[in-house]
């Protein structure tokens, strides 16, 4: 699906590095394996300020910092971060603006037979429904 929704946009790359690793897939060893094939790029990794305060629980959290620059975007009604939160204070912050969409709503939506016009690329939905996808 996300081949799907960047398709068109020669901006947009993506990785199927984690699906072809064997067994658990943590983000430190993605983020190590990016780093090598982009050895002469600054990298970020953007993190969803809903998820910064599990990020204790990561493997290996404080190398993702030495790795790459990381940025938490302060999602509308997920901002409130607490400034002395050892993660937040090594982040650049950025409020970001946009619509309140998340990935469970859509699976929800599909479930209970409403619609997700808008919430997808229209080819997205349509790939949603030929495959039958999050109906049970």
């Amino acid at each position: 699906m996300v081949k799907i929704a960047i398709r068109d946009n020669p901006d947009f790359l993506i990785s199927d590095i984690e699906l072809k690793r064997k067994g658990k897939s943590y983000t430190i060893d993605t983020l190590t394996r990016l780093v090598k094939l982009y050895k002469d790029s600054e990298l970020f990794f953007l993190l969803g300020s809903d998820a910064i305060n599990e990020l204790q629980d990561w493997k290996e959290p404080e190398k993702i910092f030495q790795k790459v620059k990381v940025v938490i975007a302060l999602r509308p009604g997920f901002d409130r971060i607490n400034p002395e939160n050892r993660f937040v204070k090594k982040s650049l912050l950025i409020p970001i603006n946009g619509l309140n969409i998340s990935s469970t709503q859509i699976r929800e939506r599909v479930r209970a037979g409403k619609s997700i016009r808008y919430l997808v690329p229209q080819e997205v939905e349509e790939f949603i429904q030929s495959k039958n996808l999050y109906r049970s």
